[in-house]
């Protein structure tokens, strides 16, 4: 692979796909469509649709509590396949983050709902059970009365507890852990830390609400706390990306600093093993991980995390967005690196002049905010892997096909309508019908719409 820059070289091979009416249009200042998953919660074969918007305002009273509004798979009336769960109180901003995953083992997919403004910002996290009958994910639900499979509350007062949320097996044993992220926390003397909860898998959960630190079997089993400014846990994600059958953890620290530059971010991997959670706690800058990945200027690397193999050989590349990076005097373009773990040293700074092990992709103009988000999945009806990554201040999404390099330069983008401000912001693809590939799903959360494609 090679480090290297495309920019306005693309243009030409890019076909424009314009915007239908809105699938969905929210109410003005909730920020709908701020994030959005995929999964099918339900298990009726077709993908349903996560989507949040963590300044929805509840009954009148409890600003920026928050909902997230599920698009049940299926065709005929929307109102009929659309079910919403409402947030406790306010200020929660309830599906700040979302994630999608199976925690307890049936197979069936979980939604993973963070609400980081939660008791004064302690913050909180929710599983909700995925599948068919006791699962509960699809049919919606308001928090003040209905009980859900799982919520853990953070105890730092603005420490943001559920900024991030994930799920994964880090250690082999074949049970998946909750990851969850903590980004606001100043832990000791240390500000902004930011700091990550790892609870490890087991056979079964209890269901119920736990608090941190956690008590018998809810007990963190693996904590990270952050260097100053990190703003640790802003972004997790669990993904193999060494090839060796174990998802690995990864974490953001979006606004870290390198190089005397704040905001510059860093990315902090750890390769999942056997006894990756027999250290208890782990302290960055005392306790090493295993890469890290440095960005260049201000440019928030880690904003979105993803990973594809690009090239078949069984080891997927981590996909890393930076999205505020300047390149050639394009000030923040943007832009998605692809990097190939163990190509890279254990220390991997993106601002060197030759590197290898990465592929870059730019942004196209000035301040277009090239990897606002990254989505990969199957986009229509082929079995491969596709990948959408947006560019919200520009009000575009790209969709590459089955591609064999992050510079692919055949492409589709789609560019919403003026009103669709944030367009990009989210993007998901599924295959919500049961004839035909399927539809691309795009948020615009400061024009409070969600559209299909």
């Amino acid at each position: 692979m090679r480090h290297a820059i495309l920019g306005l070289l693309v243009a030409a091979k890019v076909s424009v796909a314009q915007p239908p009416a809105p699938l969905i249009t929210g109410i003005p200042g909730e920020e709908l469509g701020h994030s959005m998953v995929s999964a099918d919660f339900d298990g009726d074969g077709l993908i349903d649709i996560a989507v949040s918007a963590p300044r929805h305002q509840l009954e009148g009273t409890y600003t920026n509590s928050g909902r997230v509004l599920i698009v049940r798979g299926g065709k005929g009336d929307l109102s009929e396949r659309q079910a919403q769960w409402n947030a406790r109180d306010g200020n929660c901003r309830f599906g700040a983050s979302l994630g999608i995953g199976d925690l307890n083992g049936d197979r069936a997919p979980d939604l993973l709902v963070g609400a980081p403004g939660s008791d004064r910002a302690r913050g909180e996290a929710f599983v909700l059970r995925g599948g068919k009958g006791d699962g509960e994910a699809a049919f919606g639900g308001d928090l003040r009365q209905a009980e859900v499979f799982l919520s853990i509350k953070g105890i730092q007062e603005l420490g943001g507890f559920g900024s991030s949320i994930a799920v994964g097996d880090l250690n082999g044993d074949g049970l998946a852990e909750l990851i969850v992220g903590e980004s606001g926390v100043s832990v000791g003397t240390t500000k902004n830390s930011g700091r990550v909860w790892v609870f490890a898998g087991r056979k079964a959960w209890k269901s119920g609400t736990a608090s941190l630190p956690g008590e018998g079997e809810l007990a963190a089993s693996l904590v990270i706390v952050g260097r100053e400014g990190d703003s640790l846990g802003g972004r997790v994600l669990a993904e193999d990306v060494n090839g060796d059958g174990i998802s690995d953890l990864v974490c953001s620290g979006i606004t870290g600093t390198h190089a005397g530059v704040p905001e510059s971010g860093a990315v902090f991997i750890w390769m999942g093993k056997k006894d990756l959670l027999s250290n208890s706690t782990l302290v960055l800058g005392k306790d090493e991980a295993d890469y890290v990945v440095f960005g260049k200027g201000a440019g928030n690397l880690g904003f979105a995390l993803a990973s594809l193999d690009f090239d078949g050989d069984g080891k997927k590349e981590l996909l890393i967005s930076e999205p505020k990076r300047s390149v050639k005097g394009v000030k923040e373009c943007g832009a998605v690196h692809a990097v190939s773990i163990g190509r890279i040293g254990p220390k991997c700074d993106l601002g060197a002049a030759e590197l290898a092990g990465v592929v870059s992709r730019f942004g196209m103009a000035p301040h277009e905010g090239f990897g606002s988000s990254i989505w990969v999945g199957v986009a229509g009806g082929e079995p491969d892997l596709d990948l959408v990554i947006g560019a919200a201040s520009a009000g575009r999404v790209i969709l590459l096909e089955d591609p064999a390099d992050l510079l692919l330069k055949e492409s589709r983008a789609v560019v919403g309508p003026g009103n669709a401000r944030g367009f990009g912001t989210s993007a998901v693809f599924a295959k919500d019908e049961k004839d035909g590939p399927g539809h691309l799903f795009v948020g615009a959360p400061a024009g409070v719409k969600v559209f299909r494609y």
